[in-house]
């Protein structure tokens, strides 16, 4: 593991292999950048629950000692700082936000041990009598991911089924199912982790995966639906192996593999940093070799691809972006070491 050896590519040419030394220098730098900027207030005040969660996984899934004990101090420091300033649920906060701000928020601070009692139990009491559609846009035991379901508006207003936002009057977007179906199967699974009935479980979505596919075909390009349709196959998979603490059978995600495999071409070809780290992720899973292909040739282009200052992406992006593409550069980094092999339980489909 590690080791610089010539492997063979598909094409009949070499890919050097990373490594480990230089994949760890980067992490570093990488983990450095995001100490400063992800808690710095600006992307602090708009992205609190993501980064709070990131550093606990950052510093949960390597097998770089060093790096995770330094991602360890740093994920505490945020921990503390989530219950300091989220210690309860403010009345009257809105389901959108129960479920995807203060209970995403508090999985990473419970998961480190922290006193999180008080926040789970307003949480608790603030999800009764509220059911999957009040959360997610739509009731997965019942209906499939549908193409209805509306985002919230950017001035901050609830989510409504109409063409223009009351409250500012910008156009209302609509997920596309994929999304919807990324939500759900994500959204059970935050709930879950803390112990809160949303009226649903990761089971129900799962249950339309059969649904969803085939998947879109992308061997000539990325469409919208592919697009979306990768980032709710990364996502269901990082459900399955709890966000890669565990190992996936291969047999179990033929058609995930098969289509995520498609997209990492290319992510090589468009140096897509989300799609590289997050291809990588997957593969990993599934029990792919680090020092094979596509992994060593996506790991060495996202190397050529950090900024000087140990991020990834540019400087010009969102603050959420901007964390997000340096998050998932260092996943796409990481050894994750012997990670065991799990067989999740996949629910009889919904058609």
């Amino acid at each position: 593991r590690g080791d610089a050896c010539a492997q063979p590519t598909l094409a009949g040419m070499t890919i050097q292999a990373p490594d480990v030394a230089v994949r760890r220098s980067a992490m570093l730098r990488g983990l450095t950048f995001l100490e400063r900027f992800a808690l710095g207030d600006v992307c602090w005040r708009g992205c609190a629950p993501d980064v709070s969660y990131m550093f606990f996984h950052l510093a949960t899934r390597s097998s770089d000692r060093a790096f995770a004990s330094r991602a360890r101090v740093i994920a505490r420091a945020a921990a503390r700082r989530w219950c300091r300033e989220y210690p309860r649920l403010p009345p009257d906060t809105p389901a959108e936000a129960v479920l995807w701000w203060f209970a995403y928020g508090t999985c990473a601070p419970t998961a480190l041990g922290l006193d999180t009692r008080s926040m789970r139990r307003d949480l608790a009491r603030a999800v009764r009598g509220l059911g999957p559609r009040d959360f997610l846009g739509f009731d997965p035991r019942r209906e499939a991911p549908p193409s209805t379901v509306c985002e919230p508006c950017e001035c901050g207003a609830a989510a409504v089924d109409a063409a223009k936002c009351p409250a500012c009057g910008e156009r209302i977007e609509r997920l596309h199912p994929y999304q919807a179906w990324q939500g759900a199967t994500v959204g059970a699974h935050i709930a879950e982790t803390i112990g809160l009935d949303i009226g649903c479980t990761v089971q129900d979505a799962l249950r339309w995966r059969v649904r969803m596919q085939p998947y879109p075909d992308v061997r000539r390009r990325i469409t919208e639906a592919g697009w979306h349709a990768f980032y709710a196959v990364t996502h269901l998979v990082y459900v399955l192996d709890e966000y890669s603490l565990h190992r996936l059978p291969p047999a179990l995600l033929e058609p995930e593999i098969e289509f995520v495999r498609a997209v990492c071409r290319h992510a090589l070809a468009d140096d897509d940093i989300e799609m590289l780290g997050e291809s990588i992720d997957v593969l990993l899973a599934v029990g792919e070799d680090e020092a094979g292909e596509p992994v060593s040739r996506a790991r060495s282009r996202l190397l050529a691809a950090q900024n000087r200052n140990g991020s990834w992406g540019d400087r010009d992006d969102d603050p959420y972006t901007r964390f997000h593409k340096t998050w998932v550069a260092l996943d796409g980094l990481t050894s994750y070491g012997d990670r065991k092999l799990v067989r999740p339980r996949l629910p009889r489909p919904r058609t």
